[in-house]
């Protein structure tokens, strides 16, 4: 399911023995993103990205798991453009006396503009002994030798930071197996024209 710069997002919940894939492509609004997992066997994996260009934003993204026998995977990316200040918060909760679960969260952040600030905040609640969570984040400014590689090859420092961004724009609507790839060159398209 994909959502592009939605207003307002409701809780999912992921029914028992299903698969559930989101991909989220956010900005300025702030948002509480809640995803349940109640029933066994229901698995979840969640891509989002970020955008945050002149005003703060905040993005809370909570994941409950209160069944065994369930997965999620969250990945979270921001672009930080201008003078942004962007916080995206991940969390975990894991119920009582559940058993076989499995966890993790992912961010990686890419500050574009020196003035640019991200905070992240990832909580975990664990509250059962058989589960596997996990998580792991980076912060970092736009590779300089990978610009610098870009920019020697003719591109503008502009051009070259485009380029980065349309990449990780691709990458995620990747993610999205029941769309034609034409469909995401327009969908890529529009959230570029959208912030360049």
């Amino acid at each position: 399911m994909l959502s592009l710069f939605p207003q307002s997002f409701s809780p999912v919940s992921v029914p028992a023995h299903t698969s559930f894939v989101q991909v989220l492509f956010l900005d300025e609004h702030t948002l509480d993103l809640l995803f349940e997992l109640a029933h066994e066997g229901s698995h979840l994996r969640v891509y989002c990205c970020v955008f945050g260009s002149v005003q703060p934003i905040i993005h809370r993204l909570r994941v409950l798991l209160s069944a065994s026998h369930t997965s999620a995977e969250v990945y979270i990316w921001s672009i930080a453009l201008g003078e942004a200040l962007v916080s995206v918060d991940g969390s975990l909760d894991l119920g009582k006396n559940i058993q076989q679960v499995h966890w993790s969260l992912h961010q990686s952040h890419i500050i574009c503009w020196s003035a640019s600030k991200i905070s992240l905040a990832p909580v975990l609640r664990v509250a059962s002994h058989d589960v596997q969570a996990s998580h792991g984040a980076q912060i970092q400014a736009l590779d300089e030798q990978h610009l610098f590689y870009m920019m020697a090859k003719g591109l503008s420092l502009e051009s070259s930071q485009k380029l980065v961004v349309q990449s990780l724009i691709t990458h995620v609507l990747d993610q999205i197996s029941d769309m034609k790839n034409q469909e995401k060159e327009v969908l890529c398209a529009q959230i570029m024209t959208r912030y360049f």
